[in-house]
C-alpha cells in the first residue's frame, strides 16, 4: 500500500441541496450545493467549526448537519476520524 501523510490528502465532496441549505441556515456558510474540494487543513477547520455550531443548530436540522460533518470526516478516512472524531 502507498503511505501518504494525512496533511497531503485532498478530496472532493458532493453536498446535496437539502443538507447544504441546513448547514448555511445554521452558520456553516462555506457549504454550498454541489461539489467542494477540501485539503486536510480546510477539513479540520470545517469539522471543528461544525462541531461548535452544532450546539446552536435548529432541532429539525440536526441530522442533516451531523451528516455533513461526518461526510467530511469519513472522506479523509479512519486516521482523520481518530484525530478529530465524528459527530
Amino acid at each position: 500500500m502507498f503511505e501518504r501523510k494525512l496533511e497531503d490528502v485532498k478530496t472532493t465532496i458532493y453536498f446535496d441541496e437539502r443538507c447544504s441549505e441546513a448547514a448555511r441556515i445554521n452558520g456553516l456558510h462555506d457549504c454550498c450545493h454541489g461539489s467542494k474540494a477540501f485539503t486536510y487543513t480546510e477539513a479540520v477547520e470545517f469539522v471543528e467549526r461544525g462541531k461548535r455550531l452544532l450546539k446552536g443548530c435548529r432541532k429539525h436540522d440536526i441530522k442533516k448537519f451531523k451528516a455533513i460533518i461526518n461526510q467530511v470526516v469519513f472522506a479523509f478516512g479512519p486516521e482523520f476520524e481518530e484525530l478529530h472524531g465524528k459527530v
